[in-house]
């Protein structure tokens, strides 16, 4: 009987060393998934990111079109004040505006300036002319609506 006792427990404690080292190399199998399912969610991540990093380039883009335009009515000899709200953006925008413009002209604000012109000249003869656009305007407040 003890020799059976003995037998019985030796392999017992063969068979839990052999399940402890199993235990062990599955660990490491689950730490590398679980290395591999983190690399790839942040891959996932980074590439959104990459994402909303271009979708805000654009919308900047809009910002300063849209400031250029507003700020062009400064321009129309005509023009009625813009909302005391509209006045406030374009001053905070102005604090921050530090782009460069080849000769120091912002040719943008000069066209929008133009089409302000040529619209108010052509509202003085025509009640139901249209905005002249270039295509820019439009397709600016295309995008942010």
């Amino acid at each position: 009987m003890w020799v059976e006792a003995a037998s019985a427990v030796a392999a017992a404690k063969a068979a839990s060393a052999s399940l402890v080292a199993e235990l062990e190399t599955a660990q490491k199998v689950l730490q590398q998934a679980e290395h591999r399912v983190s690399e790839a969610a942040a891959t996932i991540i980074h590439e959104d990111a990459i994402k909303q990093a271009a979708a805000l380039r654009q919308a900047w883009n809009v910002v300063w079109q849209l400031t250029d335009v507003l700020n062009a009515l400064r321009g129309v000899p005509t023009s009625l004040p813009l909302p005391p709200d509209a006045v406030h953006l374009l001053h905070l925008i102005a604090g921050f505006d530090h782009r460069q413009f080849p000769g120091g002209r912002n040719v943008a604000l000069g066209r929008a300036g133009e089409r302000w012109r040529v619209w108010h000249q052509r509202l003085c003869e025509d009640p139901n002319a249209p905005r002249p656009d270039d295509g820019a305007s439009s397709a600016v407040v295309e995008r942010v609506a």
